[in-house]
């Protein structure tokens, strides 16, 4: 029971209601944008700070949006080089 509670839990904190005038796919990209907005609060609020939540896309739009929103996104043709660099600067810390 535990298990269902905790998923409903994430569902409820993570849904996204369609707008009338989006696109599916548009609203898909909120909902991603918004799961990964609870994760990475969700893993600050357990102390755990250090864990990042990573978007990928080849979405142009999805990306800037993200961006703009503060979310750490890639694409996937640069996530390779720029998540190698990003866990180096890690590391250094």
């Amino acid at each position: 029971m535990a298990v269902v509670a905790e998923w409903w839990l994430w569902y409820r904190d993570t849904y996204v209601e369609r707008d009338p005038l989006e696109s599916q796919n548009d609203r898909n990209d909120r909902a991603i944008r918004s799961a990964v907005t609870w994760y990475q609060s969700h893993f600050s609020e357990n102390g755990l700070d250090g864990v990042k939540v990573v978007l990928l896309t080849n979405d142009k739009a999805h990306l800037g949006l993200s961006l703009s929103q503060g979310i750490m996104a890639y694409t996937g043709t640069d996530s390779t080089t720029d998540v190698q660099l990003y866990i180096l600067a890690l590391s250094n810390d």
